[in-house]
């Protein structure tokens, strides 16, 4: 997602009982995206690709717990 906020209840709803999870900015090739959102506030993208797909850079926006 392009929105914080989003990404934040996102982490929480799948932390469940164990607390929310953390939240990460993932650099990744457009080539191995879909994007699933596009609305004038928020963009949402899901990976496609066989297998492990490269990661070009990572970076903890959030620690969960």
């Amino acid at each position: 997602t392009s929105r914080y906020d989003s990404a934040r209840g996102i982490a929480m709803d799948l932390g469940g009982s164990s607390g929310p999870r953390d939240v990460w900015e993932i650099r990744i090739d457009e080539r191995n995206l879909i994007q699933t959102l596009d609305s004038p506030l928020e963009r949402q993208y899901q990976v496609v690709g066989n297998g492990t797909v490269p990661v070009a850079g990572m970076k903890l926006i959030d620690a969960g717990a």
